[in-house]
């Protein structure tokens, strides 16, 4: 049997952070789908995402895995920062 090295476990941690983030997606994603398909008058996407946000959060925190969780906030701000936030700042600036 092999034994799992410090590197074969970094890219595994790094996969499942992946695999939350996308899951999260995707689950925003046809959620809010399913929402304008119903024409929910009250409740909007935005406010959809950040309701599932919030659970996905809270059900982490339950979990006591704090350095799972800084790891992934840490990961996820630098994919803010690179690939995200420049669409949005360029539609807005468009639309202006």
């Amino acid at each position: 049997m092999r034994s799992v090295e410090p590197e074969d476990e970094d890219d595994m941690i790094i996969s499942t952070e992946i695999l939350c983030m996308v899951f999260l997606l995707v689950m925003a994603i046809s959620s809010g789908h399913f929402l304008k398909r119903s024409k929910h008058k009250y409740l909007q996407e935005a406010g959809l995402t950040t309701i599932l946000g919030m659970i996905a959060g809270l059900a982490l925190r339950e979990l006591s895995i704090g350095d799972t969780i800084e790891s992934i906030s840490n990961h996820f701000n630098n994919l803010f920062m690179i690939l995200l936030l420049p669409p949005i700042i360029f539609e807005s600036g468009y639309n202006m």
